[in-house]
């Protein structure tokens, strides 16, 4: 059947071509609607496709159905579903405990007829959905997920992880302030555990879902918990598929910690409760397996407890007898166990007396040859110092004037030669500069030879210091050794007083842990009396050893080198100013005709009459021309 019938035969144009005959297009809209009519007035019937590009607007959803097969495009068809029928359709899924959720990419079936419109063509009009299909659509797309983890081994991997055994510190992923973080919180909290809860915030349902719950679940495996746990509150079969998601079951077999569930549906099962360790019903099922957790370690530890006190008791009774046995024998015989001691102790007295005071002595005697040592060494090399500096300072004298008598003559020299030349003043300020020089140097050794007599005085007044010292530390030492006796004998004293108050309270038969408790202390304080004493014998020897070292003369050589060698540099720098040096070496200097130094071209016109200085006369020359080297 053709589409359009042609009322006229072609007309063939002047070139001998047909001519081509145009319809409008209201007319072959018209025509194809003539066509469709008996497939439009059909009764309508199911298709099962995918949603896309769902768009809702002024209460009817606008999108597209298509098929796809191996992930290519078979068939597309624009859809339509109208306000009236809309409300219907949710008004069925509500009943049947279901969300009606067409998103991009969910399978559907859906009743249908078509339509066409002149103007937006052919188009399905959907008038019903199967609640049935959507909740096989779920199951499949659970089944699959499930399938997917297994053959990667990734459904039990969470549940390989072992239990925390105590499980104080919980991170716990919901929707803060919802019902079910409420009753999970307030279950933790009625424990007498003291439960460390921290929440880590997400939606539970919707398409937010995926990307919250994997960063919580992200920001909880870095935490210090040793048990997560994914709650939320009671919702539609619907509302549950969105936690039947891949990439959350992915994380939850990738955390380092183990993973609870309540997701709170007492029939269905999640893919969530399927990869955790754990699943339970209701976030109360969940705090309330924590709790008992905790009451269970708690029962190990108070049996634990009753076990180690009984066979503490049992180990003990033998340990009670031998105590009994060794304080009867104690009792029988303190009195001569406390004369021993008491006479120990006054051999240890009289000991510790004697080697302190030949300490001490030996101590002074040696102090003293170390002051005598000193003073005579100290007034030697002060001797020594002050007659080399004599020497050097007459050296210096004697330097000093030769340098500038050869400087004179020098000068001399060089101004009857450059006279001749017409260079006076040059030589005149070679001559005032060299002056200078000389004037600075006899102000630096001057200045010199005064830091060097003050720092002789200063160190003869030092000297003088360590004398006071020494005999301060004698003094000190018979001080100590003084205080020493004292102590030693009214420590004697106040032991004897003790054992004899001990002689008369040790009458009873259990006193052998008192009297070995006396021993003891009186065992350490005799150590303790010997190693004081020991102690500041060597601390006392030790700054005389220090006082020793500080009188060397080492120091003072240094110094004198340093002048020496400071001097050494003063005269260098002089002989280095004598211009008649560099002419020695090869070098020249050349002159105008007033005797000035010629330094750039720029100062020269041709005709100008040179004088040249070298090594063994004078050239006089005339220029001609210049040459930059710019």
């Amino acid at each position: 059947m053709l589409l359009l019938n042609h009322a006229r035969r072609p007309v063939v144009s002047s070139h001998g071509l047909p001519s081509r005959t145009y319809h409008p297009l209201s007319r072959v809209v018209g025509r194809l609607e003539q066509l469709l009519e008996p497939a439009l007035k059909s009764p309508p019937f199911w298709v099962r496709a995918e949603v896309s590009s769902p768009k809702e607007h002024n209460g009817n959803l606008y999108c597209d159905l298509v098929e796809t097969r191996d992930g290519t495009m078979v068939a597309r068809m624009r859809c339509v579903i109208w306000r009236s029928d809309l409300v219907e359709i949710r008004r069925e899924f509500e009943a049947n405990g279901l969300e009606l959720a067409l998103e991009d990419g969910a399978e559907i079936g859906l009743q249908c007829r078509p339509t066409f419109h002149t103007n937006y063509g052919l188009s399905l009009r959907g008038l019903a959905l199967d609640p049935e299909f959507a909740l096989g659509a779920l199951e499949r797309k659970r089944r699959e997920i499930l399938e997917r983890l297994l053959r990667e081994n990734l459904l039990f991997a969470n549940a390989s992880r072992p239990d925390p055994l105590i499980p104080n510190r919980v991170g716990v992923v919901t929707s803060v302030g919802s019902a079910g973080c409420t009753d999970f919180v307030e279950t933790a909290r009625r424990s007498p555990y003291g439960v460390r809860i921290l929440l880590a915030d997400a939606r539970m349902q919707g398409t937010d879902t995926e990307a919250t719950v994997v960063r919580a679940l992200d920001a909880l495996d870095a935490l210090d918990v040793c048990l997560v746990v994914i709650v939320r509150g009671g919702g539609s079969r619907t509302d549950l598929a969105y936690l039947d998601n891949e990439a959350i079951a992915r994380r939850i077999a990738s955390m380092s910690k183990p993973v609870w569930t309540g997701i709170g549906h007492e029939t269905d099962r999640s893919v969530l409760d399927e990869v955790a360790a754990r699943a339970c019903k209701t976030p109360t099922a969940v705090a309330e397996r924590i709790v008992e957790r905790l009451d269970s370690v708690a029962r190990s530890l108070q049996n634990a407890t009753e076990r180690l006190h009984i066979e503490f008791e049992h180990r003990m009774q033998p340990n009670r007898t031998i105590l009994a046995d060794a304080a009867k024998r104690l009792a029988r015989g303190p009195t001569t166990s406390v004369c021993q001691h008491r006479e120990r102790l006054g051999a240890i007295a009289r000991a510790v007396a004697i080697t302190s005071s030949a300490r001490v002595d030996r101590e002074s005697l040696h102090v003293e040859a170390l002051r005598r040592a000193i003073a005579v060494r100290a007034a030697g090399v002060l001797g020594m110092r002050r007659q080399e500096f004599r020497e050097r300072r007459k050296s210096l004298v004697k330097t000093t004037t030769r340098i500038e008598q050869r400087h004179r003559e020098r000068l001399h020299h060089a101004r009857t030669r450059l006279l001749a030349a017409g260079v006076a003043r040059r030589f005149d300020h070679h001559r005032d500069r060299i002056e200078n020089a000389t004037r600075m140097m006899r102000v630096q050794s001057r200045r010199l030879l005064g830091h060097e007599r003050t720092r002789i005085a200063n160190q003869r007044a030092r000297l003088s210091v360590p004398h006071a010292r020494l005999g301060a530390a004698r003094e000190q030492l018979r001080s100590h050794h003084k205080s020493l006796l004292k102590t030693s004998a009214r420590w004697i004293a106040s032991r004897r007083l003790l054992h004899d108050g001990y002689r008369r309270r040790l009458r009873g038969p259990l006193q052998r842990r008192e009297v070995a408790g006396h021993a003891a202390a009186l065992r350490e304080l005799t150590s303790r009396l010997a190693q004081a004493a020991t102690a500041r014998l060597r601390t006392e020897s030790r700054g005389i050893a220090a006082m020793r070292e500080r009188f060397q003369m080492e120091r003072f050589i240094r110094q004198i080198e340093q002048a020496r060698a400071q001097h050494r540099s003063f005269e260098r720098t002089l002989r280095a100013s004598d211009p008649r040096l560099a002419l020695e070496r090869g070098y020249s200097m050349t002159l105008d005709e007033r005797g000035e130094l010629i330094q750039s071209i720029r100062d020269l016109t041709p005709g100008t009459v040179l004088r040249t200085e070298v090594r063994d006369g004078t050239i006089v020359s005339v220029v001609d021309r210049t040459e930059g080297t710019e």
